[in-house]
């Protein structure tokens, strides 16, 4: 799921708008470096696509968005996204799914315990 011979394909939910916009650069700036990598011939020659949703920092957004980016788009993985409230509220649901869940942006230890 996610990753074909041409592609690599990548979702994640950030606070574009809502009371946590000023974070909206992190997902900007990861998809810079995405086409950096991409420009520079992908990942084992397959090109990176990074969709990010707007979940406006709402547990309430980001799990339909969540559920979307899986279940329609068929992302590889979930990258990014900020916030214990909503990153925790999707946690479950990927591991079901069997997606995995990266470089989340939060102070919950949740994310790490189990490698300390």
């Amino acid at each position: 799921m996610g990753v074909t011979k041409d592609t690599i394909l990548i979702g994640g939910t950030d606070p574009l708008s809502g009371p946590a916009a000023a974070y909206g650069t992190i997902p900007k700036a990861a998809d810079a470096y995405f086409h950096y990598v991409n420009d520079n011939g992908g990942v084992n020659g397959r090109q990176i696509s990074y969709k990010y949703l707007d979940d406006a920092y709402n547990p309430a957004q980001t799990v339909p968005l969540t559920k979307q980016l899986v279940e329609q788009d068929q992302v590889f993985i979930m990258y990014g996204g900020l916030g214990t409230q909503c990153q925790t509220s999707v946690r479950d649901y990927l591991n079901s799914k069997k997606v995995p869940q990266v470089f989340v942006a939060t102070g919950a230890t949740t994310f790490s315990a189990e490698f300390d």
